[in-house]
């Protein structure tokens, strides 16, 4: 799938994993979900799908900065909470998660970065830089790695293991991807407004 649609499928598979209470505990899922969602994509480089990529981080880093922004604003004290702790473990956190980056832009496409491996090692590095970060990168980074295996190139979802696997049921780029990206804009919608306007 496309770079907008992984970022949008994070979010939405974050926010049904964590289920927030209200819509300032929508903040880290939100935030998570989307870098979950498009970090196993780390490893394109130079690509037709080049620029669609790099609109995607544009759009997470938005989401992070926002995230900062709606933090403070309604201080939910998720950013003086991981400014206590940077001390330790949060350091190892953070150093995991650039090796893993680093290494995973090395390497093929679908390899690495497309596997549960890549996926468990950055979930637990966001465990340790600070635990509520876990869970929703976790689910972000599985919906990548769920909706890549219905294309129609293989992902190695056992790395270091060979072989790979794919559904085969429709392209990166087509059809489905569109109603993926409508499906999970329209949840996204639904969850915070129903956090917005409860019943």
């Amino acid at each position: 799938m496309m770079g907008n649609t992984h970022v949008w499928a994070g979010i939405t598979a974050a926010l049904l994993a964590v289920r927030p209470e209200n819509p300032a505990s929508c903040v880290i899922p939100v935030t998570m979900g989307a870098l979950g969602g498009l970090l196993p994509d780390v490893d394109i480089r130079r690509s037709r799908h080049g620029k669609e990529i790099l609109i995607a981080w544009l759009m997470v880093l938005f989401l992070a900065i926002a995230g900062v922004v709606l933090d403070l604003y309604l201080k939910t004290g998720y950013l003086s909470l991981l400014w206590q702790r940077l001390r330790g473990t949060p350091v190892l956190g953070a150093f995991l998660v650039a090796f893993m980056v680093l290494w995973g832009r090395r390497t093929p496409h679908r390899t690495l970065t497309h596997s549960f491996f890549f996926v468990g090692a950055c979930a637990g590095a966001m465990y340790l830089i600070l635990p509520p970060l876990a869970l929703p990168f976790a689910a972000g980074g599985l919906s990548h790695l769920l909706l890549d295996a219905l294309n129609r190139k293989p992902e190695s979802l056992l790395y270091p293991f060979p072989g790979g696997c794919c559904m085969g049921l429709c392209r990166a780029d087509g059809a489905v991807n569109t109603l993926l990206l409508v499906g999970c804009l329209g949840l996204d919608f639904f969850l915070v407004l129903r956090l917005v306007f409860p019943s």
